[in-house]
Order: structure tokens, then C-alpha cells, then sequence
């Protein structure tokens, strides 16, 4: 007996004999990170009627995978869930198109159950470029410049790499904080593209100094040494820290 049920995933573009096999393969690959739980979803046919693509899954998976689709609808679902619907809509924008996913019912209907808006979802506006002040943490990992301007590079704590640039007299104070953690302050330019990313044009660095000793850490257990708290129950609270007021970049 086949206990699994039947989906399908309609785009609006190409047809089953156009669309070519590399951006079918796209979408199905992000289509496979937006539903999850991999080993129960399974590619079954390419359907007529646009581009269809014919889903099944295992009938235990199918509560999950549902979940899953009304978290996306809801704004409440995971990273890799969110991530795979910007991309397949970005795929979309770029492809002219709108998409659906749908429940077969057993008597041929289809039921829909999330639209990806594709080309109707309205492109970011491009803003800047424009200046403000800016502050960067991290690593001093590079200093150098053979003309009057130097340059130096921050690694912050997710392994990106931001450079600045300052001044000569500015440059020779910095040289003892090389490979040190320091907090960077002056202007950064900035520009939000077409695809809503922010860029740093630039960033002319005014100041820099060593980063404190008390840090975020030490902080986090002297709360855990004061009697009846409920820190030391907690099992990342830099984590919860972060996660609560939304500081996961090291740019202020």
C-alpha cells in the first residue's frame, strides 16, 4: 500500500520541455531546504502545465512538512526555511514568474497551500550612498600603506573582514594593538543595493582602542555568582543575550 501523499510544486515559467535542466535543478534544491526533513521528500514526475514538479511525501512526514509550510505563511519559520523562500523568490524575479505549492486531492483537484510572489514582490529601493558614524569590533589583523593614507583590516567574531582607512599618526598609535581585540569609531559610507543588501563603500577610521577587559562573558558570570538568579540555568546566555536584542553583527 502507498502511504505516501502527493504535491506539486507549479512555476510559472518554462515548461517541462524548455526549462533548462540547471535551473530545475536549482529550484528543486531550494524547494528540498524550504519543505526540510530531506529523506521523506521525494522528487516523483515533471507534470505539464508550466513547470511542475510532482512531490511526494511520506505519509509521517506529512504533519511536519505542513507545520513547516504554515511557520513560513506565519514569518515564524527557521533560517533555512526563510533563506530557501528568498531565494526561490529572488529565482522567480528573475525568471518572470510566481509560484505555488499545492496538496493534490484524490479526486485531481489541487489544493494551494504557499504562494512564493516572485515578480510581485516590489524590488528593495536603492538607498545611499550616505554617511553616518560607525563603530566595528573585532581583530586588528592588518595595517599597511605605502602612500599618506593607510589602511587597516578588522576581523569580527563571524570571520568577516572589514577595512577602514586613517591616517599615518593614527596608524603608528595602532601598531601595538596589532592582533589585538579593539573597537574602530568613525565614519562609514554605506549603500543598500537592488537586493536589499547593505555595502560599505568605505569607512575612514577616527579612533581605535583596546577592547575592555570586563567583557560580555565576565559579565555573564559574575550574574551567574548572585544568589537566587536564574543565569546559571541558562545554557548560552550570550546566545539568549544576542538573540534578545537582536546583536548578532559586530557593527554599531
Amino acid at each position: 500500500m502507498n502511504t505516501d501523499e502527493d504535491y506539486e510544486f507549479w512555476i510559472e515559467a518554462y515548461t517541462p520541455k524548455t526549462i533548462p535542466m540547471k535551473r530545475l535543478g536549482e529550484y528543486m534544491a531550494q524547494l528540498g531546504r524550504l519543505l526540510g526533513h530531506e529523506n521523506s521528500v521525494h522528487f516523483h514526475e515533471l507534470r505539464e502545465g508550466s513547470t511542475t514538479v510532482g512531490v511526494k511525501i511520506e505519509r509521517e512526514a506529512v504533519p511536519k512538512v505542513q507545520q513547516r509550510i504554515l511557520s513560513i505563511k506565519r514569518a515564524e519559520a527557521t533560517n533555512d526555511a526563510t533563506t530557501a523562500q528568498a531565494q526561490i523568490n529572488e529565482m522567480l524575479r528573475s525568471d518572470n514568474a510566481v509560484a505555488e505549492f499545492r496538496r493534490c486531492q484524490p479526486e485531481g483537484e489541487t489544493e494551494p497551500m504557499l504562494r512564493l510572489a516572485g515578480r510581485e514582490i516590489p524590488k528593495p529601493q536603492r538607498i545611499g550612498p550616505f554617511s553616518e558614524a560607525a563603530a566595528f569590533k573585532g581583530e586588528l589583523v592588518r595595517i599597511e600603506g605605502a602612500d599618506v593614507t593607510k589602511h587597516a583590516g578588522i576581523m569580527d567574531a563571524q570571520g568577516r573582514l572589514w577595512s577602514g582607512e586613517m591616517s599615518r599618526e593614527l596608524a603608528i598609535q595602532m601598531r601595538s594593538l596589532l592582533f589585538e581585540w579593539v573597537i574602530v569609531e568613525g565614519m562609514a559610507r554605506w549603500l543598500r543595493n537592488e537586493q536589499g543588501e547593505w555595502e560599505l563603500k568605505g569607512f575612514q577610521i577616527q579612533s581605535c582602542k583596546a577592547l575592555p577587559k570586563d567583557t560580555l562573558a565576565d559579565d555573564v558570570q559574575a550574574l551567574r555568582n548572585v544568589a537566587g538568579n536564574q543565569w546559571k540555568d541558562t545554557p548560552d546566555p550570550l546566545g539568549f543575550i544576542r538573540e534578545s536584542r537582536g546583536d548578532e553583527d559586530e557593527i554599531h
